[in-house]
């Protein structure tokens, strides 16, 4: 598993603050942003994981506080500069298959970057995820309803596929009648 370490400190998120709402007017000495946990600094996740011999290989990050990048048998494959956003990376031509691949994550988090999440790290999930050579893109689906009445429902459907270019949905309803469309363009 992943591991974290520091000090829950009020040291950690001292700021001067002008808090309207409980009445202060003036900047004084606030604490406790952040719960006391460790905000500003870096580090670096590791864990072995061995692949199998599908064709693609991804890595789906969902939360890393602030600026990452992500490395596979220490080479660079990808990163994300913003800490409140889920992304994915190929690391299908860096994983060596049916042997031990160290994944490493680095993460830094520099002074005054945080506005909700006031952590540092990992502090989502992060998947291995196999795929064949043609598959769903990440977040590639989109689901819209522009009508809807006790009697009729007109449901969009869009797929991005990575090497392809046609999709069948299947819709089920909450009676069990299924509803299904095909395309053939992109």
């Amino acid at each position: 598993d992943w591991g974290i370490e520091g000090d829950f400190s009020a040291d950690n998120d001292p700021s001067y603050r002008t808090i309207v709402a409980d009445g202060i007017k003036t900047p004084i000495l606030q604490t406790g942003r952040s719960g006391g946990l460790p905000t500003v600094g870096e580090g670096v996740y590791r864990k072995w994981v061995e692949v199998d011999g599908a064709d693609c290989h991804f890595l789906e990050l969902d939360g890393v506080m602030w600026q990452s990048t992500v490395y596979v048998n220490g080479v660079k494959v990808g990163g994300c500069h913003f800490g409140y956003k889920s992304y994915e990376v190929d690391i299908s031509d860096y994983v060596v298959r049916h042997q031990k691949n160290l994944i490493a994550v680095h993460a830094v988090v520099f002074p005054d970057c945080s506005r909700w999440y006031a952590g540092a790290g990992l502090y989502r999930n992060i998947r291995l995820v196999s795929k064949p050579r043609q598959h769903i893109a990440y977040n590639g689906v989109c689901i819209r309803t522009t009508y809807l009445d006790d009697a009729l429902a007109i449901v969009h459907i869009r797929a991005d596929i990575v090497n392809g270019n046609g999709y069948t949905a299947t819709v089920t309803s909450p009676d069990g009648r299924t509803f299904t469309a095909q395309t053939d363009d992109d």
